[in-house]
């Protein structure tokens, strides 16, 4: 796979980010973190596919990117009333998120000399985990085609997602011995993920219910 074909299938974030854009005044405010989290997003890869083209790394981008990613995962969730702002649940995420980044950032990687892996497989578990949790409470109470609701999409595009770029960092992080070849497999998988959930991102927000339509509280 050349380098061009690796930035196409990453800028594919943009078909999402220019469905939201359209659809941005119809659907529910519920799902304006997500759309500003796809937003983050199409701006990181572009920046990202910029600055690598000028031959830069952009690795100082990338970890201070991660950190509002993080943030805007808790929003989203706080958004769709499975985290409330001031609930333990939520703060203590928070606060684990913020100080493991601080952690990392100070002791290992400087910000710019490696990329933060151990916030990154912290990250992917929590955002797995509270995927997992709704996707439950949506089996039990909400009613209709689920295939067709945008939440569950977007979670399953999530939990599909986080989970190989929580194990590709662990293979990445804990130096297992592996060949180069299955190394170049996992990245070529991760892209393609990436690839994969853009799409299901994009017939999400195409579904995502008009103002006043949204079901999910307790």
């Amino acid at each position: 796979m050349s380098y061009y074909q690796v930035v196409a299938l990453s800028l594919s974030i943009l078909i999402p980010a220019f469905i939201g854009l359209v659809r941005f005044k119809k659907v529910d405010r519920a799902f304006y973190p997500f759309l500003i989290f796809i937003w983050v997003s199409a701006v990181n890869e572009i920046f990202s596919s910029i600055i690598i083209q000028m031959g830069y790394y952009n690795i100082t981008s990338y970890n201070i990117y991660l950190l509002i990613e993080s943030f805007l995962l808790l929003w989203i969730f706080k958004a769709w009333y499975f985290l409330k702002s001031q609930s333990k649940t939520y703060l203590f995420l928070f606060f684990i998120l913020t100080l493991a980044w601080i952690l990392e950032t100070i002791f290992r990687t400087k910000l710019s000399l490696k990329f933060n892996s151990y916030f990154l497989i912290i990250m992917a578990f929590i955002a797995v985990l509270v995927s997992v949790s709704l996707i439950n409470y949506l089996l039990v109470k909400e009613r209709g085609i689920l295939t067709k609701n945008s939440i569950f999409l977007i979670c399953c595009a999530f939990i599909f997602y986080f989970t190989l770029s929580g194990l590709t960092e662990i293979f990445y992080t804990y130096g297992l011995q592996i060949s180069k070849s299955f190394r170049i497999a996992i990245a070529y998988t991760g892209i393609w993920a990436g690839f994969i959930c853009n799409l299901i991102y994009a017939l999400a927000i195409w579904w995502m219910p008009y103002r006043q339509a949204f079901t999910l509280q307790y």
